[in-house]
């Protein structure tokens, strides 16, 4: 186990390296900040004292490696935009996104659960036949337009909702239940299969002939056997939603980190860019993690030694 984890651990910090890489170099290719932050009447020696003071006039492999040693101190440089440190700005957002996402997995797992084990339990019924119409649709439908509908039927057309920012309760609805789509149609198709393999397992007949009632069957021996594949979905997806609600937030206008990149992104600010990045990459592969020591207490049979 402890050989385990220290692997996992090298891959991540291995996987992060390659993260800073890419980032790096892919920030480089959208253009000069300095073009969007200068005045149009900025004079050469303007711009170059300026790219000067940030650190772009060196070789692009010097500034990697200053960032690089930036990063391992947990410095991740001041941001073009806003001269504050840009892990700090991204860490303030975090609380922000995490909300989000943690809404949108419990829209997932309480909509999503219930349709997946019913339609197993009711196989090729009417309502197994809708369960499976709403996975596909869930599936299929692209965030931003479902975001979009929902903004236009309970925004504006009942004006049951409000169209986008942070507030109280009601702010967060519609871009959870946005956010909240695939993994309401993933858990719901995954349940399903998996529960309909656990039921036709011998276990389960001995389990029903020896008396006990139907719901402890489903509850207590099926679905807990027919745990990993969900958990391992949801595991994939946390992290998945954490770094990806670039749209949602967008779509809505939600403080986020997804937001805050996507400002980052169309203003060229590279410290925030990499910053709000590396953060993201970190909590998926710290996730992903913990969902492989969850499995040891969900099935106790799996082992990593």
């Amino acid at each position: 186990m402890k050989l385990y984890i220290l692997r996992r651990l090298a891959q991540m910090v291995l996987t992060l390296l390659v993260i800073t890489i890419v980032v790096f170099v892919l920030s480089r290719m959208t253009g000069d900040p300095l073009a969007l932050m200068m005045p149009q009447d900025a004079r050469p020696e303007d711009f170059a004292a300026i790219r000067q003071k940030l650190g772009l006039d060196k070789p692009v492999v010097v500034q990697y490696f200053m960032y690089l040693g930036g990063v391992a101190r947990g410095d991740f440089g001041k941001s073009y935009k806003f001269g504050e440190p840009a892990a700090g700005l991204v860490l303030q957002r975090v609380p922000n996104t995490a909300q989000l996402t943690f809404s949108a997995i419990l829209v997932g797992v309480l909509l999503g659960l219930p349709v997946g084990i019913l339609s197993a339990v009711k196989r090729d019924s009417l309502f197994d036949r809708f369960g499976k119409a709403i996975a596909l649709v869930g599936q299929a439908a692209p965030t931003f337009w479902v975001g979009i509908m929902l903004i236009l039927f309970f925004s504006v057309r009942w004006r049951l909702l409000p169209t986008s920012g942070q507030g109280d309760w009601h702010h967060i609805i519609l871009p959870a239940i946005t956010l909240g789509i695939y993994p309401v149609a993933g858990i719901a198709r995954l349940t399903r299969s998996a529960m309909l393999d656990v039921l036709d397992r011998e276990f389960i007949k001995v389990v029903r002939i020896k008396g006990a009632p139907e719901l402890n069957v489903i509850l207590k021996h099926a679905l807990r056997n027919a745990a990993i594949p969900v958990v391992t979905f949801l595991g994939v997806t946390v992290g998945a939603l954490l770094s990806g609600t670039v749209v949602t937030e967008t779509v809505f206008a939600w403080p986020g980190i997804g937001k805050l990149t996507v400002d980052a992104i169309l203003f060229r600010d590279f410290p925030m860019v990499q910053a709000a990045v590396f953060v993201s990459a970190l909590f998926f592969l710290l996730i992903n993690f913990a969902v492989d020591i969850v499995y040891l207490y969900v099935d106790p049979r799996i082992s990593y030694r």
